[in-house]
């Protein structure tokens, strides 16, 4: 996907934890930290039949962190955001997974694009429900009973989010 917004079937919060509750099922991870970099290289392969991964060249991608092609199961991280993933870095995973998120959340659906100065309602957007998955994918609200404990500096340490992230999430939960 693109900076540019796109109006997609509705989801809601809800709708979104409960794929995510499924995705960490699926994987078998029960505890709070996911790991992105290793399902999007290794386990996609073997999952999604086609699945493509590139590191895009930072002068080809330019403020492009990442791209999504759905319908070609293409996911493409800017070769500093995937390093930055692969090191730990938080905002550079949460990049990564929402990337996922365009990937599962939007294949075989039909894409209306945002006329400029149009909004769409956030349940609606691409972008939106793509950002909420990547943040129940990585600060579950399955365990949020320990989260809502926590200051957002240790939720940040245990999911390997930004402080932001963190925070953000947990006052969702």
């Amino acid at each position: 996907m693109s900076g540019q917004d796109y109006r997609v079937p509705p989801q809601s919060r809800d709708s979104i934890r409960g794929l995510v509750r499924s995705l960490r099922g699926t994987f078998r991870i029960t505890g709070p930290s996911f790991p992105i970099m290793e399902v999007i290289e290794f386990a996609l392969p073997q999952l999604i039949p086609g699945f493509m991964f590139e590191a895009g060249d930072i002068n080809d991608m330019g403020g492009t962190h990442g791209l999504t092609y759905p319908q070609e199961n293409r996911l493409i991280l800017r070769e500093d955001i995937y390093e930055g993933a692969l090191n730990g870095n938080g905002r550079d995973r949460m990049t990564a997974a929402h990337e996922l998120g365009h990937l599962l959340l939007h294949k075989n659906i039909a894409f209306a694009r945002a006329a400029p100065g149009v909004n769409i309602r956030a349940f609606e957007s691409s972008e939106w429900q793509a950002k909420c998955f990547s943040g129940e994918l990585l600060v579950p609200a399955t365990h949020s009973a320990v989260f809502k404990t926590m200051p957002a500096e240790k939720v940040a340490i245990v999911c390997g989010v930004s402080v932001d992230a963190a925070r953000y999430q947990v006052n969702r939960m």
